[in-house]
Order: C-alpha cells, then sequence, then structure tokens
C-alpha cells in the first residue's frame, strides 16, 4: 500500500461539494488491515455522518492514530479545493440546478432627450357644470352628468344649458364654453359652431388657433372672448395680441382691450375699445367660483373693487361683484376707513357688503354694528336678522340707541355665536 498513491487517486474526482468530497475521499482510501490476534485491535473509522462513540482497545494499550492523520488530511485537502472554487477558481465545474436569468441593469432615461407624454396627459379634461352632450371619438355621443371627464382630443361638446371648462395639458389650454354652445376642441385648434367661448393659451404662450365659419382667430399668448352671433362674429382680446383673418378680406389685429366684429353681410366693423372688460367675462363667474386655485378669483376681485371704487364703470363692477357673493366681503370691509372721507361711496360699500354677506361673514358684520354711521348699523343688523334668523334689539335702537345700549347688545350678539 503506498499511502501518497492513494491519496492521490482519492483526490482526483473532487466536485467542489465539501461534505460530498470529504466522504468520497475516505470511500476511496483502502480498507483497515486485520487485527492481529497478539496486538491491539486497530480501531474503526467513524462514517462522517453517523457520530457513533468510539470503542475501547484493547487493555489500556495506546491506540494507532496515524489512519486518523490520514483521513483529517484528505478532509482538509477536501475543503480546501472546495474554498477555492467557492472563490473563483476557474476549473470549477458548472453547478447543478437553473440558470438564472441576467437581470438588465436599469438605464436612467437621457433627460435632455424629449421623453414621449403619458397617453393620460394626451386627453382633455373637462368639467360639466351640468348636463351636457358630447361626441367623442371612437366612443359615440354620450349625455354626461355634472362633474369632471377625461375625453379624447376633437371631440364635439354641446353644452344645453350648462357650463364646460376644458383643460389641456399638453400646452396649458384653457377653454370655457358658454350655453348653448357647440365646439370641437383640440390641443391646437378649437372650431367653434356656434354660441359663446373664452380661451386663453396666456399662461404657456403657444401657437392656438379657433376656426368658424367667417374665418379663423390665431395667437400665441392671449385671453380670448368669441361669440358666433346671428349673422356675425364679435370677437374681444382681454390679454395678449391675436390674428383674426377674415374669410373675406385683410387680417385685422387686435390688442388687449380691442374687439371687432365680422358681419356675414356688409364690411368688417371698425376696431373698437371694450368699454368694461368685466361685462364680457361675467358669464364665468360660476366658473372662476369653483376652481381650485384661487388666484383667478382674488385678481377678478381686485379688479371689480377698483372698478367700483374709480367710478367709470361702477355700476357695472358693483353688478359682477354682487355675482361674485360673499367671497368679496373681506376686501369689502378692508374699505371702511379708507372711505371715510366719502360718506356716500362708504355708504354704498357697506350696504353691497351686507346684502352679499353669509354666515362667515358673522363677526365683520357684528363688528360694524358698532360703526359711526347709523345707516350702516342698521344695514348689519338686516344682514344678521337674515343670516342668523334671530335679532337682538330692533332697527330704531341699531339707530337711535347709545352707545352703551349698542354696547351690550354688541356682547350679547357676540355671545350667542362662542
Amino acid at each position: 500500500m503506498s499511502l501518497d498513491r492513494d491519496l492521490r487517486d482519492a483526490l482526483q474526482p473532487l466536485a467542489g461539494d465539501p461534505v460530498a468530497d470529504a466522504m468520497a475521499v475516505l470511500a476511496k482510501l483502502p480498507p483497515l488491515p486485520p487485527a492481529s490476534p497478539d496486538g491491539p485491535v486497530p480501531p474503526q473509522v467513524p462514517r462522517l455522518r453517523e457520530r457513533r462513540p468510539r470503542a475501547p482497545t484493547g487493555e489500556g494499550a495506546p491506540r494507532p492514530f496515524w489512519w486518523w492523520l490520514v483521513g483529517a488530511a484528505a478532509l482538509g485537502l477536501a475543503c480546501g479545493v472546495a474554498l477555492t472554487i467557492a472563490l473563483g477558481g476557474n476549473a470549477a465545474p458548472t453547478p447543478s440546478g437553473p440558470a438564472k436569468e441576467d437581470v438588465p441593469t436599469p438605464v436612467a432615461p437621457d433627460v435632455k432627450k424629449p421623453q414621449p407624454m403619458p397617453d393620460e396627459q394626451l386627453d382633455l379634461m373637462l368639467m360639466a357644470f351640468g348636463d351636457l352632450s358630447v361626441d367623442e371619438p371612437g366612443k359615440g355621443r354620450q349625455a354626461l352628468k355634472a362633474g369632471p371627464y377625461t375625453v379624447l382630443p376633437g371631440t364635439l361638446f354641446e353644452t344645453g344649458e350648462s357650463l364646460a371648462g376644458i383643460y389641456i395639458y399638453q400646452n396649458d389650454l384653457r377653454v370655457r364654453l358658454d350655453r348653448a354652445t357647440a365646439a370641437i376642441v383640440e390641443p391646437e385648434l378649437v372650431t367653434l359652431v356656434r354660441g359663446r367661448m373664452w380661451w386663453s393659451n396666456h399662461a404657456r404662450p403657444a401657437a392656438i388657433a379657433v376656426r368658424t365659419d367667417f374665418g379663423d382667430v390665431q395667437a400665441d399668448a392671449a385671453s380670448v372672448v368669441l361669440e358666433r352671433r346671428e349673422g356675425s362674429l364679435w370677437v374681444a382680446c382681454l390679454e395678449g395680441e391675436l390674428a383674426v383673418v377674415p374669410g373675406a378680406g385683410s387680417k385685422l389685429r387686435l390688442d388687449a382691450g380691442q374687439q371687432v366684429e365680422l358681419r356675414r353681410a356688409g364690411p368688417v366693423t371698425e376696431v373698437q375699445e371694450i368699454p368694461f372688460a368685466g361685462s364680457v367675462t361675467s358669464w364665468m363667474t360660476r366658473m372662476i367660483l369653483l376652481q381650485q386655485d384661487d388666484t383667478e378669483l382674488r385678481y377678478r376681485i381686485a379688479e371689480m373693487r377698483d372698478a367700483f371704487l374709480a367710478g367709470t364703470h361702477r355700476d357695472a363692477a358693483e353688478q359682477e361683484l354682487r355675482r361674485l357673493g360673499s367671497v368679496i366681503v373681506p376686501a369689502m370691509f378692508a374699505l371702511c376707513d379708507p372711505l371715510g372721507a366719502d360718506p356716500e361711496l362708504r355708504r354704498r360699500t357697506m350696504a353691497l357688503l351686507a346684502d352679499v354677506a353669509d354666515y362667515s361673514s358673522v363677526d365683520k358684520l357684528l363688528t360694524l354694528l358698532e360703526d359711526g354711521d347709523a345707516e350702516t348699523r342698521v344695514q348689519m343688523f338686516r344682514a344678521l336678522r337674515r343670516i342668523t334668523g334671530e335679532a337682538v334689539g330692533d332697527e330704531v335702537m341699531w339707530r337711535e340707541g347709545t352707545p352703551e345700549v349698542r354696547g351690550a347688545a354688541v356682547r350679547d350678539w357676540r355671545a350667542r355665536f362662542r
């Protein structure tokens, strides 16, 4: 028996698994020599997985241990080879089992390269303010109730007795349709069949055209109102500038605050100034009030308030302020002191405030019950009685009562709202 040769032969068919290789090495080693009747019995090498206790040898005589050394060396060598393979040995065989798919490394998008817009952002966002009808490409005619919808570009809208607000994400184009209006809306082209519409691309300038049977209206950055009247098309430019291209005749240019009318019979009217822009857009008040973003609402309140104070269009401005309702109360309340030098205008302003106030304005109305003007106090008393359904005192007391009596009444009324 040659120990070197036997170890070499035993170590050749290693597979890379430490336990399996150790078992194979031990199995390849030659069997132990038979025990001598005159000497101690050689120990039986225990199998690796059985872990049986060692049997005693002879009568206290020392056990031969060289076979243990052989087994330990073989096991250590097998473990070393397996570890080398596990750490990247080139000669290691392919592990058994199904091969794993290579997962491609995600590539970050190139921000310099235009990315396609998601499909849902190519649609039109519609807010119906009542029942209306739409004819949507590929889906046909549908009757819609009040509420938000998403529809395809090229949809025909017929508002009937309702209003419609349309927003196009692609270019921030906003379109509003009045009652009894029909229009086909696409991202860069609106076809007005009948009725009245407002559109604005002022927030994100882009080439927009509105097509009618009278001609086209084109603008890169403007806010415009168009009305298809009987036998004519009326165009008003509120912001920016636009071009009006009649079906026959030369192109017209309108600046902010100008209007023109294209007639079926007869010449185009001369470009004129818009008398009062608030009246031109009063039909949109409900849509402005219901917007989640109050930027346009705050701008409109300030615009109508300033026109009311200026006096040139006071009656028309007051009408628009009344349309806006109780949201104007803070702006009107802030005019109490500045208008002190003009008692008549101040009294008219306070009366407007009292007429449109609601329950959210009670605190300001109670403050004005202590105003120095008797007519203002009576106006506030009437408003509080209308809003709350109860009264403290009467008109005579609020007009002629002493400051002490009125003060006690105000404290009493305030206590009811704590």
